[in-house]
């Protein structure tokens, strides 16, 4: 349990060039809501000939997975994801405001 609270929680604040900030953990990147909940984490790569990213939405309790044998193939279908899911995530975020 000590373990997995320290790999889910964001260490350090990160702006990669010409990128959005984020927070960087151990091995996850983070993406945080204006007031410090966690919007996603995710941990993506890519190699000669693929690229794949694994990426969780905890308040909406959605998690996707892309995996492609290009290395820039996983980007559009991700990208793709968040449009999807955009909306959900931002309805259950705004529901745990309100019982908060």
């Amino acid at each position: 349990p000590e373990g997995t609270a320290a790999m889910l929680t964001p260490k350090v604040p990160h702006r990669p060039e010409g990128g959005e900030p984020r927070e960087m953990g151990f091995c996850l990147s983070f993406e945080q809501h204006d007031d410090g909940r966690t919007r996603s984490y995710w941990k993506d790569g890519m190699n000669t000939g693929a690229s794949g990213i694994l990426v969780h939405y905890p308040m909406a309790q959605i998690t996707a997975a892309v995996l492609s044998n290009s290395e820039d193939g996983a980007w559009p279908v991700f990208a793709a994801i968040e449009d999807a899911v955009g909306d959900r995530v931002e309805r259950a975020a705004g529901e745990v405001s309100q019982k908060a």
